[in-house]
């Protein structure tokens, strides 16, 4: 390390970049060491590992909601392979001061069949100073996806001096995949409580280009390896418009995206228009545009 002399240095230039970025400050400095994390994950050639969940979100716009862990697919056989793994990641030595040890991973129980994960925290130290744990969801996914999209993510502060790499992250097809059927699908006799999942979904909707042909493809794959019957459309489920309007106007707030769908009704609307080919199985070459929020 050249640029930064001492680990107080760089954590002095971490503040005044979080308060001259556009982000909230004490979100960005929390960020700033799940990046850390994430450019150790990826600094090698070959990766097997595909970011998804909220910080796949963030990486392509500021407007998504906050997330408080990673979320990693593992292109492993192995879930202890892929642990295994992930530790010796976390532990490539970049020279920035930052350095995760790994304290403990838990198997996940999984109601899938053909997915296994486990959650696997790490202490980060800043120096010798020890900061809040973080959690990785790590998952061996068995539907294989589309080869995923490598970006430098939008979201990470920009530190002069401090090395950094593109992130493999999970295709917006395939997320958008995974979302929806993580909503329609019955877990246990129980609907789905992820409102966040929907506000997800609306985030992708306002910010990304989207290929409807690959939708389809992804969505009848998803169904398929999880058994779902696909409806003729999505309704939210009766909690969500119960009891969970406060937490969606909060969640929709904080991700931007409150203007699209001001409650869960509008966000109804947003989604049965986004996968309108999904739920009648019919051919779409079309493209969705952020913009105009619809197919073109």
């Amino acid at each position: 390390m050249v640029k930064y002399k001492t680990p107080a240095a760089l954590e002095m230039a971490v503040r005044n970049a979080a308060r001259e970025s556009p982000m909230d400050t004490n979100r960005a400095i929390v960020g700033f060491y799940f990046h850390r994390f994430l450019c150790r994950v990826f600094s090698e050639d070959d990766c097997r590992f595909v970011l998804k969940g909220g910080q796949s979100v963030l990486a392509r716009t500021l407007d998504a909601r906050v997330t408080r862990d990673i979320d990693l697919v593992a292109q492993e056989e192995s879930l202890e392979e892929a642990v295994a793994d992930l530790v010796r990641a976390a532990s490539i030595d970049l020279e920035d001061f930052v350095s995760f040890v790994f304290d403990r991973a838990e198997q996940i129980k999984e109601e899938d069949e053909y997915r296994c994960g486990a959650k696997v925290w790490f202490t980060p130290f800043m120096g010798t100073k020890k900061l809040q744990p973080i959690s990785i969801d790590l998952v061996i996914d068995e539907v294989r996806g589309l080869e995923p999209e490598v970006l430098a993510p939008i979201d990470r502060l920009n530190i002069e001096g401090l090395p950094v790499c593109d992130y493999r992250v999970c295709r917006v097809e395939s997320a958008l995949a995974d979302k929806l059927l993580a909503m329609i699908e019955m877990h246990e006799g129980r609907a789905s409580s992820r409102i966040k999942d929907i506000v997800d979904i609306l985030v992708y909707a306002k910010t990304c280009f989207i290929d409807g042909a690959t939708l389809v493809e992804r969505v009848e794959k998803e169904a398929s390896a999880r058994k779902v019957a696909m409806p003729e459309e999505f309704v939210a489920p009766l909690w969500w418009k119960q009891n969970g309007s406060a937490q969606y106007v909060k969640m929709a707030r904080q991700a931007g995206v409150l203007d699209l769908a001001g409650n869960i009704a509008g966000a109804e609307e947003v989604v049965n228009r986004l996968y309108t080919s999904c739920f009648n199985h019919s051919a779409n070459v079309r493209k969705w545009n952020p913009q105009t929020t619809g197919w073109e």
